[in-house]
């Protein structure tokens, strides 16, 4: 009796399959993966922005360009909101400003709706996760932090807000929030003029 031949097209189908299977496992264990993230991102969690490299966009602008390409690379938020504010040049223009929201991290972006230009304006933190290479961080202690930065310009109670014209950067206020002698939040604003 003859039996028949199977087919080699299951067989076939099995390994293309196992083939699709492996790629894929490979690429998703590439992505999992945080040393295939931007350099500037070591140090903090894989799914926010480097600190340091979003304040040199914000405070040390090189062209529209630099601003845009660290725009379109920021890692996918939380969270967004979006606030309408009037432009400060033309009050009965409109733009956005929009807060991107991620672990311990806040960025604002404001966006010119008449030309779609946008650029960030401000930076808050709220994770020790962050800090800036002279090492100021949230959970510092408030002597630490005069150490680092000097008298504030202004205290209200437990803000202190630095107000800084720096001759590499652009002009920008430093708030520093505190809560018992330690570093609860930190915030850069630019000047948009």
């Amino acid at each position: 009796m003859r039996h028949p031949m199977r087919s080699p097209r299951p067989v076939l189908a099995g390994a293309q399959l196992s083939a699709v299977a492996l790629g894929l496992g490979l690429l998703l264990s590439a992505c999992a993966n945080p040393d295939t993230h931007h350099l500037e991102t070591a140090g903090v969690p894989p799914t926010s922005p480097s600190l340091e490299h979003t304040l040199d966009v914000m405070l040390r602008p090189s062209s529209q360009a630099a601003a845009e390409t660290f725009l379109a690379a920021l890692p996918v938020a939380l969270a967004t909101h979006d606030q309408t504010v009037a432009n400060p040049h033309d009050p009965r223009r409109q733009d956005i400003v929009r807060t991107l929201q991620y672990d311990g991290l806040a960025l604002s972006v404001y966006r010119v709706q008449s030309t779609g230009t946008r650029f960030p304006v401000a930076v808050s933190v709220t994770s020790p996760a962050y800090r800036t290479r002279s090492g100021l961080r949230v959970g510092l202690p408030s002597r630490e932090v005069l150490a680092l930065l000097g008298e504030p310009t202004a205290r209200h109670g437990g803000t202190w807000v630095y107000q800084i014209d720096a001759a590499n950067a652009a002009p920008y206020e430093l708030t520093v929030q505190l809560e018992g002698g330690t570093v609860r939040s930190l915030r850069w604003a630019a000047y948009l003029d």
